[in-house]
């Protein structure tokens, strides 16, 4: 079943409580969400759990959708397309600490400092590991996945394998980018 365009904007301000956000951002959030909702659906019309939170109808109240997605500036088309590259989803809803998320926003990888990465590279030493390309190194990429998301790093130890090396690709690309 398609969610309406009020049950969309619904989840959207129900996502963005707290938050000053504008209502064309908001509208631009529940064109989102339905859009999500629509390639959730055609993904896997037998994964229950998905279907529901596709939906807005979870089984369980603390369902996160899309964790940490929020509104672009309105107007810029290409930033949309570019925030939407940063966007990880989940082939299915990923559980950690009471909470089932449907993805990670790794636009965060734009904001890191050289002091960020300098911080990363001296903890993954001093917890004993030696990389030549530690770029392409899961444990080093999904510590900066976390720095640059805002999640723990066992927010990603816990991830299914193939949720883990969308993370590594993605940031490893950012690291490495093709021209």
């Amino acid at each position: 079943m398609k969610k309406t365009w009020e049950e969309a904007m619904k989840v959207a301000k129900a996502m963005c409580e707290g938050q000053e956000v504008s209502e064309e951002k908001l509208e631009s959030f529940a064109t989102k969400i339905m859009e999500y909702e629509e390639e959730t659906t055609m993904a896997d019309k037998n994964d229950t759990e998905c279907e529901e939170i596709a939906k807005g109808e979870p089984e369980h109240e603390d369902v996160i959708i899309g964790s940490g997605i929020v509104a672009e500036a309105e107007g810029e088309k290409n930033q949309e397309k570019e925030e939407d590259d940063f966007i990880i989803r989940f082939q299915k809803p990923y559980r950690f600490e009471g909470k089932s998320y449907a993805g990670v926003d790794l636009s965060g990888l734009k904001s890191l400092r050289a002091k960020d990465v300098w911080k990363i590279n001296r903890n993954y030493r001093n917890a004993g590991n030696i990389g030549l390309l530690q770029e392409m190194d899961s444990e080093y990429t999904a510590r900066v996945a976390a720095r640059a998301s805002g999640m723990p790093v066992e927010f990603f130890e816990g991830m299914e394998l193939p949720d883990m090396i969308k993370v590594r690709t993605k940031v490893s690309d950012f690291f490495y980018p093709r021209e």
